[in-house]
């Protein structure tokens, strides 16, 4: 709920009536909304906030994913590659977990929604048991 002020928004989130809405993320989830990602903007909130955000904490590996996954500022799922386009699959799971732990220098992850769609023609999240989709289950992304 959008406020005027700081100091309007602090008393409505101390109020007895707040109840918390639904968050608006950026990225694939603001695309839908809204028809932009909050990026393209300089003054986009979105925007504002990815410059001063940090990346996710690091590289994770799931048992039903042997690739090294992790959330990017834009709140979008994002697997370890070299090129934006080739994951880097590993036969097992603790190969996978070596891999993330020792993530290599010079990588540029293929990242799922729009980049994933301009790449492959879908977002990945929309596809059953994707690699995406499994991320933002994982990651309780709800995309």
């Amino acid at each position: 709920m959008w406020q005027s002020s700081a100091i309007d928004c602090n008393n409505l989130v101390a109020s007895d009536s707040f109840s918390p809405a639904q968050p608006l993320s950026c990225g694939q989830n603001h695309m839908e909304m809204w028809g932009s990602t909050g990026y393209t903007d300089s003054g986009h909130w979105c925007s504002r906030a990815a410059k001063i955000l940090p990346e996710s904490p690091g590289w994770v590996c799931f048992p039903e994913v042997l690739v090294p996954l992790r959330v990017n500022h834009a709140g979008d799922v994002e697997c370890m590659s070299d090129n934006r386009r080739d994951c880097f699959w590993q036969q097992s799971f603790s190969d996978c977990q070596r891999l993330a732990d020792n993530a290599p220098l010079g990588l540029i992850p293929l990242v799922c929604g729009s980049a994933h769609n301009t790449e492959y023609g879908g977002t990945g999240y929309d596809t059953p048991g994707h690699w995406c989709q499994m991320g933002a289950i994982f990651y309780g992304l709800g995309k």
